[in-house]
This record gives structure tokens, C-alpha cells and sequence, in this order.
């Protein structure tokens, strides 16, 4: 499998995969790309440190991705190997997945605000409801 446009190349299967996976929880927190990349560039310098990228993605609770892998996927957006995911290697890796997956963001999310409502209902909890 190899995804690529002139300003993103990356190959390999696992990273094709990985990438996926972390798009997908993306779409739960953040809108958009520009947002996801401002959520992980705590320190706003406009490139993604390897510790802030960690952070974040300690953060999503992501199964598929130990944390012994991020070092592996982190290397595998710094395109140009800098040391830093800066906008352009970051919105190359994930463009593709935001706009389509809209439906998929808006239904995980509906999914997520009734399953809140029935362990509120299920516990007992007052004004369970989905928003």
C-alpha cells in the first residue's frame, strides 16, 4: 500500500494503517486538520516536537498504537526529517481522511453522546441525555 501526493510521500502498510487509526480519533476530538495540529503543538511553535506528538497520542488511548511504536510513525510524517511534523507534513498525512470521514465524525460522535446517555440512565443518573 502506498498513499502519496507530490508533498506527502509515505509507504508501507503499517503506516498507511496507523495513519488510519490515528484519523479516526482525530475525527472524535477535532473538526478539522488546522485544529487537530493546534492541539498538539502545545508550545505553538508551529512544528510538532517528538514529546508533544507522544503526548497526544497518549492521549487518544489509541490499542493498535503502543507507545513503542510513536517514535515509528512520528518518523514516518517527518517527511523531511527535521526532528518536527510541521503543518504541511502533518495536513499531507491526515487530508485525506478529514473531509470524507465527516459523516463517520458526526455518527462515532452521535454514538458516543448515546452511549454517555445510557451509562448515565444505567447508573442511575439524572438528565442523561444525547446531544
Amino acid at each position: 500500500i502506498e498513499v502519496s501526493s507530490s508533498a506527502f510521500p509515505i509507504t508501507g502498510e503499517w503506516a498507511v494503517h496507523m495513519l488510519n487509526v490515528v484519523a479516526e480519533s482525530l475525527f472524535m476530538h477535532f473538526e478539522t486538520a488546522a485544529e487537530a495540529f493546534q492541539g498538539t503543538d502545545t508550545n505553538e511553535d508551529h512544528l510538532i516536537s517528538f514529546d508533544e506528538f507522544s503526548r497526544f497520542l497518549d492521549s487518544l488511548h489509541l490499542k493498535e498504537l503502543p507507545p513503542a511504536d510513536y517514535r515509528r510513525l512520528f518518523d514516518a510524517l517527518d517527511v523531511n526529517g527535521d526532528g518536527g511534523i510541521d503543518k504541511h507534513e502533518f495536513f499531507g498525512a491526515f487530508k485525506f481522511g478529514f473531509h470524507p470521514s465527516a459523516p463517520r465524525r458526526a455518527t462515532a460522535r452521535a454514538t458516543a453522546a448515546l452511549v454517555n446517555a445510557d451509562a448515565q440512565a444505567d447508573s442511575g443518573g439524572a438528565g442523561a441525555s444525547a446531544k
